[in-house]
């Protein structure tokens, strides 16, 4: 199969979050291995580790990545060994040269080809191949007066059936054959932390080395591979000088605090910030917290071989777009052996001709917005209060298999909470847009996760941008998808912070099988992943429908809380909101004045809901 996306992360010492969430790390210095291809594509993607300077434990870090593929550019990106070197550019006291099929170039000017681009902002460089949709977001770091990089690696046309391998796992959606042989052939992952932080992550690293004639980085003259090379054959044998537990006791009681969440102890996180620095503490801190994680369980039965069909019983990471993914209740966080998975058939296709008394319930649009409110399909409104990412709506079979996914992320305020950034995919291209309290005229947004990057289509089809001429606080964008079905749209608009998407007359042919918050299109059903259980709570609802990292989070970033945390949920929400109407300074008569324009009962409502609950006479922009 082929995934949307997959993505994985290495920073630090280096710390690695595969494709399917599993979380370790890496502690080998040498030239490794991080993904290669085991099918006729002579694919790879290696990384450069090297030890931090005077350190008391010797960990690793990343000095450099290269990527090389047959008929594309081989571009790499490393430090050098001074500010001397070959067209190394300064970030800050870190040289960094360019590579381009073997020869120095110039960072600042990229790499003068069309296919392969590499591009600098600050301290920030974005290396991406056109052709084959790989982008490495790298950020230059110092710690201990050692540079190094942190990397996040995307696959934006990824083969998500167990064909590549390496130190950043197999990304096929079953985090349980994230470790394995070079033929793919799975190995026990261990179900500790601790495990996964110290020796037996460092001896299964070791196996990704590489030889002299297997690595494909460019060196300085009067350099070689073996002048980085700590662990092919033999040679990271007796590398390994970290003992957890003593570092554990010498730890002062405020780091324990600071890296223990949700009760558990990260011992990452206590390595990085006892001996890296208060910077290096802080980023671990914040990716591990704002990444989805695979919630690693005892495995009985020992390693599968390769990919697992269907859905996978715990946790995974690995993109998928199939609606029966993940679990029809909130997930607990206590690890527990994992249940036999049940294969639930997927939902045939909507008919051509559509049932008449399901297409008299539908309605002009569809969608989400404010305190927030949704409508459904079926112009059934509700409300849901938590703050995370929640799927609004996905349907893989979009537009002949381009696929649509459409995700809003909620930011709570006491008891109400709104929708701050919408993200929509369409194909392999991602379009995020965030609200701006301040009310600038500039939209806030990300196309294919770079900051106001050019834009003129999604997935093929044409954004259009419009602005209200007496609200100059509305900014309005339109997805126009007559091209393919005549009259639908997706409409986002933006009105200070808040943010609101709405689909425009939706039809059966656009969107018949479309699943998500909004409700199942087919049977206008609020229903969870399994498309058989109906859910009438919306808080079960909202949790049911919180973004899994087999959905693949579409935003730039990632913000708290994320699978597998649940979503925050307010303190009695509706308790709340009768004592705010009681105390409102702002009378519900006055707020139904504002609204009285809106000719939907319901809108009516829930614009009078949001003028309380905001204590702001101009929310009734929103609608």
């Amino acid at each position: 199969g082929v995934c949307p996306v997959c993505k994985a992360v290495g920073w630090g010492d280096p710390h690695i979050i595969t494709f399917d969430g599993v979380s370790y790390d890496v502690h080998v210095k040498g030239e490794l291995t991080f993904l290669k291809s085991l099918g006729a594509r002579d694919f790879t993607i290696q990384a450069r580790t090297a030890i931090v300077a005077n350190h008391p434990k010797g960990p690793a870090v990343t000095t450099g990545v290269v990527v090389k593929e047959t008929g594309q550019p081989t571009i790499q990106v490393s430090l050098g060994s001074s500010s001397n070197s070959e067209l190394a550019t300064m970030f800050g006291q870190c040289p960094v040269q360019l590579f381009v099929n073997g020869v120095a170039t110039d960072i600042d000017a990229g790499t003068g080809l069309t296919d392969a681009t590499v591009q600098v902002k600050g301290k920030r460089i974005v290396v991406e191949y056109v052709n084959t949709q790989i982008r490495l977001d790298m950020n230059v770091r110092v710690w201990r007066n050692t540079c190094h990089f942190s990397v996040t690696y995307f696959l934006a046309d990824c083969p998500c059936d167990g064909t590549l391998v390496g130190i950043l796992g197999q990304p096929d959606g079953d985090w349980k054959n994230d470790w394995h042989e070079h033929d793919g052939t799975a190995v026990t992952i261990p179900a500790s932390r601790r495990d996964r932080r110290g020796k037996k992550a460092y001896d299964y690293s070791l196996t990704w080395c590489l030889t002299e004639a297997e690595s494909e980085f460019t060196y300085e003259p009067t350099m070689s591979h073996a002048d980085h090379d700590f662990c092919s054959g033999t040679k990271g044998d007796d590398n390994f000088d970290l003992d957890i537990d003593q570092i554990i006791a010498e730890t002062t009681p405020e780091v324990i605090n600071k890296c223990t969440t949700e009760g558990e102890l990260d011992e990452g996180c206590v390595f990085d910030c006892n001996f890296l620095g208060d910077e290096a503490c802080d980023e671990f801190i914040d990716i591990v917290q704002n990444t989805a994680t695979a919630e690693i369980t005892v495995i009985t039965d020992g390693p599968t071989s390769g990919p697992t069909p269907g859905p996978t019983s715990g946790p995974t990471s690995g993109p998928t777009l199939d609606p029966t993914a993940g679990p029809t209740s909130p997930p607990t966080t206590a690890p527990e052996p994992a249940p036999t998975p049940i294969i639930v058939p997927s939902l045939p296709d909507v008919p051509n001709s559509p049932d008449p008394y399901a297409l008299s319930d539908l309605v002009d649009s569809a969608g989400s917005q404010g305190d927030p409110h949704f409508k459904t399909w079926r112009n059934e409104h509700f409300e849901y209060h938590g703050q995370c990412d929640l799927v609004l709506a996905k349907d893989p079979k979009f537009a002949e298999g381009l696929g649509l996914d459409v995700q809003i992320r909620t930011k709570l305020v006491r008891f109400w909470s709104y929708i701050k950034n919408a993200a929509i995919r369409i194909g392999n291209d991602v379009f995020e847009v965030e609200g701006d309290a301040e009310g600038a005229v500039e939209l806030r947004y990300w196309m294919n996760m770079e900051f106001q990057g050019p834009l003129e289509t999604i997935g093929g089809f044409p954004i259009i941008f419009n602005s209200r001429e007496n609200n100059a606080n509305k900014k309005i964008i339109q997805i126009d998808l007559s091209s393919k079905y005549p009259g639908a749209m997706i409409e986002i608009q933006v009105w200070k912070e808040f943010v609101k998407v709405d689909f425009k007359n939706p039809t059966f042919e656009a969107f018949g099988n479309a699943v998500g918050m909004l409700g199942d299109f087919k049977s206008g059903k609020t229903l969870a992943r399994d498309g058989f259980t109906e859910i009438d709570d919306f808080h079960k609802l909202g949790n049911e429908w919180q973004v899994l990292p087999a959905d693949l989070m579409l935003f730039h970033k990632a913000e708290r809380p994320q699978f597998p945390k649940k979503c925050i949920e307010p303190e009695d929400p509706r308790g709340e909101r009768r004592r705010r109407l009681d105390e409102s300074s702002v009378s519900a008569e006055d707020a139904e004045k504002a609204c009285a324009s809106l000719t939907d009962e319901l809108d009516r409502k829930d614009c009078v809901y949001d003028i309380i609950a905001t204590q702001d006479m101009a929310m009734a922009g929103v609608y």
